[in-house]
């Protein structure tokens, strides 16, 4: 063969292959899905999937506790006075909340929000929670929970910001 087809049909090959790359043709499938993810109420994440990139079933919550409550900083100030001075109540703290297994020692962490408040589906067990403190204030203690099935437990937490 001439120089000169081998190039011409190694060109059209590559335009080709281009092209079918470009128009999707060559996916399996024909349909190719985002990266994204969608939380799940137990904590866990999935993906999207099959033909019509629909999100994967989450995991069912049946049996699942609610654990929820509020961190909140205090004191606020050096004294307390008698009646209590509203601007010296405790604060809401926006930190990292980890909820530990005692029974297996699996943990997950998750931000409280703007007004220190955190809502999470856990599996019936105990459970140590702790929110991220400061290095050496405020400093937050350990609080344990117990929850069953199907239960909504309000924990609370409260951390020392040290003024005396």
């Amino acid at each position: 063969m001439n120089r000169n087809v081998l190039t011409v049909v190694a060109a059209l090959l590559v335009i080709g292959g281009g092209w079918l790359w470009y128009s999707g043709a060559a996916t399996l499938g024909g349909q190719q899905c985002t990266m994204d993810a969608k939380m799940c109420p137990d904590g866990s994440s999935v993906g999207r999937t099959g033909p019509n990139c629909e999100f994967a079933e989450c995991p069912s919550t049946e049996g699942y506790a609610t654990l929820q409550g509020v961190v909140t900083l205090g004191p606020t100030c050096p004294v307390e006075t008698t009646p209590p001075d509203p601007n010296c109540a405790g604060k809401t703290y926006q930190t990292i909340l980890t909820v530990r297994s005692i029974t297996d020692g699996t943990s997950i962490s998750v931000p409280t929000d703007e007004t220190g408040s955190y809502m999470i589906k856990v599996k019936a067990d105990s459970y140590m929670l702790s929110a991220s403190g400061g290095d050496p204030l405020p400093f937050c203690k350990e609080v344990s929970a117990q929850v069953a099935g199907n239960e909504i437990k309000t924990v609370d937490i409260s951390c020392d910001t040290g003024i005396r």
